[in-house]
């Protein structure tokens, strides 16, 4: 849980003799105070209490009874007026931070129930105080899961059932994450445990089957569907359904299940979004993106949505609508990760029909920021100024690709790209020297490409050192005769 206990944390980092309140005993150790409050969960200390404050909070019941055990713990445990005055002082923190969040938790879960994911993280980035609470983190999980950033989503999976350990719904996300990133053995332990105590929740009983199915076990498998349709057809069981019918290999079956899905829930976002993306997957775009047509019909603004028909016009060859789309969704970005990410999927799908200068135009988007702080801090950036890079190369704008080139190399001086894409703009800007020190370079890094010692050998030729020249297209030769299928 990140908690109170986490934004307030204390560390003295030395040896301190203190009193602990209520216990009426001395203790000398190096302590972090909020460790140490976690780790006394008595049921009538106050600091106890105040853990369960926590877990009240964070799973959305309300706080009143706690709040009222907790301040007479702290009277009755005779502890000194600064320690009750800090103890009320982080209860009424804590309580106005959770009763502050609740609203945003709301938005969140409602923005999940439409199946509008990209809405759903965007609100994760712009609201870290969100992490506070078991629900949104839920909804953060499956959102990531839906995007397949699967290591974030596990991690807040995780983080959910910190944050409400006991809550059977959150156990059994967090099974279904386990199942997504294929550890089945622990997903069906930890799913047998929750079906022994739930014996009822359709949910459980068809993740249950969704494992079995990737064990190996077919009749088990089909056994445990069969009970949790038996149990009730809910949104999540139909999900599973469908997933089993892929598991099967039965193409046929998934359309007829995500049919009977669409019909059994007609006015449903999310589940047209499901739809819609089934029908995607089945390569019928067509009715793909009528769905999604419909969804954007109801909400104009579902990010989702947005993602998802400009995908499916991308796959018809309708780029025109594609980028339409695309820039609709643009609009809506409220973080870099988002406008990166939409504008990469511009470029891309201008590039597709070699339209360079309004791919260059949105890769120019995606690196302004770079650009105008000098600077290429990762690989993410390397390979997002390289992308720009080539559409520039192709439209021959030599110097500007080779102003953010020297970005790249300042953080990467090995980069074998950057370097050829360099000397290929130095060579057209008639910078022959700087041209031949960079293939050198490249041929000190890779001695194996015979292109490099050949337009190494070209370059000597045109600065009138006609023997180095020679020598490199005797060695060009020789590499080529050595490794023929890695020169052809």
């Amino acid at each position: 849980m990140i908690g109170i206990a986490e934004r307030l944390r204390v560390s003295t980092g030395t040896w301190e003799r203190r009193r602990l309140a209520g216990f009426g005993r001395q203790e000398c150790r190096p302590y972090n105070f909020f460790d140490w409050i976690a780790k006394h969960r008595e049921r009538r200390h106050p600091w106890g209490l105040w853990c369960r404050l926590e877990v009240c909070a964070t799973a959305g019941r309300c706080m009143a009874l706690p709040l009222r055990k907790l301040l007479a713990a702290a009277g009755r445990c005779m502890a000194s007026p600064l320690r009750y005055f800090l103890c009320v002082f982080l209860i009424t923190q804590h309580a106005a931070i959770a009763g502050n969040i609740q609203p945003l938790v709301s938005e969140v879960q409602r923005l999940s129930s439409i199946g509008d994911h990209e809405a759903v993280v965007q609100m994760k980035f712009l609201h870290p105080e969100l992490s506070q609470s078991a629900r949104a983190m839920e909804c953060f999980a499956f959102a990531d899961q839906d995007l397949r950033n699967m290591k974030n989503a596990m991690a807040e999976f995780a983080g959910a059932e910190r944050l409400a350990p006991t809550d059977v719904q959150i156990q059994t996300s967090l099974v279904y994450g386990l199942y997504g990133v294929g550890s089945h053995r622990e997903a069906l332990y930890r799913i047998s445990r929750i079906i022994a105590k739930a014996p009822k929740d359709a949910r459980a009983r068809a993740i249950q089957a969704l494992i079995l199915q990737q064990m190996g076990t077919a009749k088990e498998a089909q056994t445990a569907m069969n009970e949790a349709e038996k149990l009730g057809m809910s949104i999540p069981v139909w999900e599973a359904k469908y997933n089993f019918a892929i598991g099967n290999l039965d193409q046929a079956g998934t359309i007829r299940v995500a049919d009977a899905y669409l019909k059994a829930f007609p006015n449903d976002l999310q589940v047209r979004m499901f739809h819609g993306k089934a029908m995607r997957n089945a390569g019928k775009l067509a009715i793909a993106a009528s769905d999604f047509q419909k969804v954007l019909k109801a909400n104009p603004n579902h990010m989702s949505a947005l993602t998802a028909l400009a995908d499916a016009y991308r796959i018809d060859g309708k780029i025109k609508q594609s980028v339409e789309y695309s820039e609709r969704r643009l609009k809506l970005a409220r973080t870099f990760q988002e406008r990166r990410s939409t504008n990469r999927v511009i470029a891309e799908t201008y590039e597709k029909v070699n339209n360079y200068a309004a791919a260059a135009e949105a890769r120019e988007r995606m690196i302004a920021g770079y650009v105008k702080r000098k600077e290429c801090r990762d690989e993410w950036q390397m390979k997002d100024i390289l992308a720009c890079c080539r559409d520039l190369v192709a439209l021959k704008r030599w110097k500007e690709a080779e102003e953010r080139l020297n970005l790249v190399l300042m953080r990467y001086p090995e980069s074998s790209e950057a370097l050829e894409k360099r000397a290929q703009c130095y060579t057209n800007l008639n910078r022959l020297d700087e041209a031949i020190k960079d293939y050198s370079r490249l041929i000190e890094i890779h001695n194996d490409v015979a292109p490099w010692y050949r337009q190494r050998a070209s370059l000597l030729k045109r600065v009138g050192r006609a023997k180095d020249a020679e020598k490199d297209l005797k060695q060009a030769k020789s590499v080529e005769a050595s490794s023929p299928e890695d020169n052809p």
